[in-house]
């Protein structure tokens, strides 16, 4: 075998390799960890899907505490006495140490004096934090019914009501009060902190969406995102020079349309 055959092999093997790491840096998905007993000890599991009947999993039902170690979770079940209590916790990706390693979030629940029984764990947005999926639910704090949408731009049968938003993502979305992509705007900016571990969110944020478009924001000016429990943000610019933007959005958004080959994820949950 040639010196040239042995270099072109060599060269496949690191390309290979190299694709191999790619793919696996590129899923970040979002991760959540229960354990069997407080402060975070015992047998545990990892979980990276929503699941709604922990009752029915060997450990989420003698569950004691958790830990969000990537993304934002709804946490559901039974806590302080209260049996429907829901809170919203995140990872923050803090890296006080400068390690590169995210922050995780960690709660315990339960000890001798209070009992607690998670019975569903949801998390918001994609599973993958760099796919760019957005939730919207119509009471504050992720309850009510929720929209999930990861295409490109929708239109409501009818504007609708919410009081809470998350997504995953580095891209924007606008959210248009009427249904036709007009009407009053508000921008969503994505918030990414220093590792993307973070999912941008307000749980307590009221608007009226009737189309959404995922990218750069309308030509109306938008409100202050006022985030009070994470996310991050900024209010709408002014907007100036806004014809051309609109233009170009809209541009843009013919040429999506007619180049689509696959159909966005759009449902409404009650």
């Amino acid at each position: 075998m040639s010196a040239e055959e042995n270099l072109r092999k060599f060269v496949f093997v690191v390309l290979l390799f190299v694709s191999f790491i790619t793919i696996a840096e590129a899923y970040r998905p979002q991760q959540l960890i229960l354990y069997s007993e407080d402060n975070f000890t015992g047998r545990q599991k990892s979980f990276y899907t929503s699941t709604f009947e922990l009752d029915h999993d060997s450990i989420g039902k003698i569950a004691k505490s958790h830990c969000i170690v990537r993304g934002l979770w709804k946490i559901s079940g039974t806590f302080y006495s209260n049996p429907n209590l829901t809170f919203v916790e995140n990872a923050y990706g803090a890296d006080k140490d400068n390690t590169g390693v995210s922050g995780r979030v960690c709660g315990t629940w339960h000890s001798k004096n209070r009992t607690a029984q998670y019975k569903s764990i949801e998390f918001i947005g994609a599973n993958d934090l760099d796919t760019p999926a957005l939730n919207l639910n119509t009471k504050p704090r992720f309850l009510g019914a929720d929209l999930y949408f990861d295409g490109n731009f929708l239109r409501l049968p009818a504007s609708l009501s919410f009081h809470s938003y998350g997504f995953t993502g580095k891209e924007n979305w606008t959210l248009y009060a009427n249904t036709n992509f007009s009407g009053a705007s508000e921008c969503l900016e994505a918030a990414v902190d220093k590792h993307g571990y973070a999912v941008t969110f307000n749980v307590n944020k009221t608007f009226v969406v009737g189309s959404i478009w995922r990218g750069g924001c309308g030509p109306t000016t938008a409100h202050s995102r006022g985030v009070p429990e994470g996310g991050g943000g900024k209010k709408k610019p002014d907007g100036k020079g806004s014809q051309g933007h609109v233009l170009a959005e809209f541009t843009n958004l013919l040429i999506t349309f007619i180049s689509a080959l696959l159909l966005p994820s759009f449902a409404i949950r009650a």
